[in-house]
């Protein structure tokens, strides 16, 4: 029996997580990374499959492929925890624009109107 390797189960991991109805909604570069994931997830049951069927130069190549984009997911996954995180804490509004992205942007009862800060 072949399992999947450690960072297609991180992925599938991830791709649960963000599915769960319910949850806090996902900041634009999560829907991405989320999108990028299902993906990935889906190329890799079709290299598996590949390789099942022989270990053939494509087989391997696709392999080859497939880890690259695995691990430039990988950095795409740290860039947005990064980017929500600074966002969290106020840093980076979102859109990398002076002013705020959101509610939470903004310090006390004041909300976001138009990317700026303006009590209610």
């Amino acid at each position: 029996m072949r399992t999947l390797p450690r960072s297609s189960a991180a992925v599938v991991l991830v791709s649960l997580v963000l599915s769960v109805p319910g949850a806090a909604r996902a900041h634009p570069c999560e829907a991405e990374v989320a999108e990028a994931i299902q993906k990935l997830a889906f190329e890799n049951q079709q290299v598996v499959a590949m390789e099942l069927a022989g270990n053939s130069p494509v087989a391997r190549a696709l392999r080859s492929e497939h880890t690259y984009r695995v691990q430039v997911l990988q950095q795409m996954q740290m860039q947005c925890a990064q980017s929500v995180r600074e966002e969290k804490q106020g840093t980076a509004p979102a859109g990398g624009v002076p002013g705020c992205g959101k509610d939470t942007d903004c310090k006390g009862e004041r909300i976001c109107v138009r990317g700026a800060c303006v009590d209610r």
